[in-house]
């Protein structure tokens, strides 16, 4: 009888994955291939663990859950099927999927309250999923601030300035802000400062100011004495006044010795924690020995006033 009853399990599961495969080619409803692809994830329920794990249908089910609920914000499906999802690479590649998706839609509040821990035992995804929240937004981050396009809408761009895109520095500066690591909040805004003073450099020195939107200058100026400005406070509410200081053009949990007092300092090549690191949008920075760009908490206040 058990037999036999796996076989009918087996020959559902079958049924609902080519009932999901024609609605998806014949249909845009988002919220009825969910509601198919998740009664194929229920079916596969009963099936051994072991078995599971080593399913291809079972992974493209939790795919596909996680797919069309991207497509339609549903943000707790989506975050269930790509920790579900029985791949451990399609897992992680899920959850940074959905980080990013999660910010350009505006659903920030929601990302901040997902959960930012697994479930023990499961040693396939990141202990932290809030670090791997960050990981997924700095490399975002830095891929915008390379490109000033993607900052304000290229070099002589006439797009309005409501059009400028998801700001994804400053989605990673309210992860930070909201664990209260004031610190790493302090380095994003620091490369934001960084990235934004490169741009308007070189729009000066190529003399696009001109050809640009009028607003897209004075627009450019804001970021950078707003960058300045949150960099500054997120330095003074770190709660002990000797961790006040960052190094500029560099990002994570640094000390005071790794700056030369006490032992050599990595190289500036090292990656400077999780997720971060040297910024390589303030690459002339680097040029400068370390000490140079120590910034101590008033020297960020008085750069804050200026900009």
């Amino acid at each position: 009888p058990k037999f036999f009853w796996f076989l009918r399990k087996l020959q559902h599961t079958s049924h609902l994955i080519n009932r999901l495969a024609l609605f998806e080619r014949n249909s845009s409803d988002h919220e009825l291939l969910l509601e198919i692809s998740l009664d194929g994830t229920s079916s596969t329920a009963c099936f051994p663990t072991e078995m599971r794990r080593h399913m291809n249908e079972c992974a493209n089910l939790w795919s596909a859950s996680f797919s069309h609920a991207i497509k339609i914000s549903h943000w707790e499906h989506a975050f269930q099927a790509c920790l579900s999802n029985p791949m451990e690479n399609r897992r992680k590649s899920d959850y940074r999927r959905l980080v990013v998706c999660m910010v350009e839609h505006g659903a920030l509040g929601e990302l901040l309250r997902l959960p930012t821990r697994i479930v023990e035992g499961d040693t396939t995804m990141p202990a932290d999923l809030y670090e791997s929240a960050a990981v997924s937004l700095g490399d975002k981050a830095r891929e915008q601030q390379a490109s000033t396009m993607d900052l304000y809408g290229g070099v002589g761009s006439t797009r309005k300035t409501t059009n400028k895109k998801v700001d994804f520095s400053g989605a990673l500066y309210s992860l930070r802000a909201f664990r209260g690591e004031w610190r790493r909040a302090a380095e994003t805004m620091d490369d934001v400062f960084q990235a934004c003073i490169h741009s308007v450099t070189n729009a000066a020195h190529h003399k696009q100011q001109k050809k640009d939107n009028p607003k897209l200058l004075s627009d450019r100026m804001d970021d950078v004495s707003l960058a300045a400005l949150s960099c500054s406070n997120s330095i003074e509410l770190i709660e002990n006044k000797s961790h006040r200081y960052l190094v500029m053009g560099e990002s994570g949990g640094m000390t005071l010795s790794m700056l030369g007092y006490g032992s050599a300092p990595p190289t500036t090549e090292q990656n400077w924690g999780v997720g971060s690191g040297i910024n390589h949008n303030t690459t002339p920075l680097l040029k400068k020995d370390r000490l140079s760009r120590l910034m101590m908490a008033n020297d960020l206040e008085q750069r804050a006033m200026l900009a």
